[in-house]
Parts: structure tokens; C-alpha cells; sequence
């Protein structure tokens, strides 16, 4: 699961409710969610965010130095799917 399957997947959940959506989609994205089918909802939401073999480990953005990767909270998920570097302090940025 990456940032951008993360987005269609929240982007799906809120036009479920009954308010305007926060989520603002650009042109290819109204495209791919005009085009996807239940079996591809199925699929994005599904999606693992971490996959582990043996002592390798495969995510989409990046993993903070000591971070369980077991434990997950909602915002380490966030930060995981989104980063894009650490600083000199290590710490998160995107």
C-alpha cells in the first residue's frame, strides 16, 4: 500500500458519507476511480502495507530507525506510506 492507493481508498470511504469530500482528486485520479471495479476495490483496500520475507521487509516509503514495524499506529502507517527522508536528527520528513 502506497500513498496514492491510500488516497483512493479514503478518497471511496468518505464519498460513502453524506458530507462534502475533503479529499480532492486531480484529473488521472477521477479517471482511475471512474474506471475501478468492486474486484479492484477489493484488491487497494487489501493491499498489505508492510510484506516481510525472512529479513527482508518491502514497503513503499520508508521506516524510522527503531520503529516496530509489528505495532503500527494509524500515523506511523501514515508516515511510513509518505516518506520521503529523515533529517540529520532522524526524524521524519516528506
Amino acid at each position: 500500500m502506497g500513498n496514492h492507493e491510500d488516497k483512493l481508498i479514503r478518497y471511496l470511504n468518505h464519498q460513502k458519507i453524506n458530507k462534502q469530500n475533503p479529499i480532492v482528486l486531480n484529473d488521472d485520479e477521477k479517471d482511475i476511480i471512474d474506471t475501478l471495479k468492486s474486484v479492484d476495490i477489493d484488491f487497494l483496500q487489501n493491499m498489505p502495507l508492510i510484506m516481510k520475507f525472512g529479513n527482508i521487509v518491502i514497503l513503499h516509503g520508508g521506516l524510522q530507525n527503531r520503529q516496530n514495524i509489528d505495532k503500527v499506529s494509524k500515523r506511523d502507517q501514515a508516515k511510513i506510506m509518505r516518506m520521503r527522508f529523515l533529517d540529520k536528527n532522524h526524524n521524519f520528513g516528506d
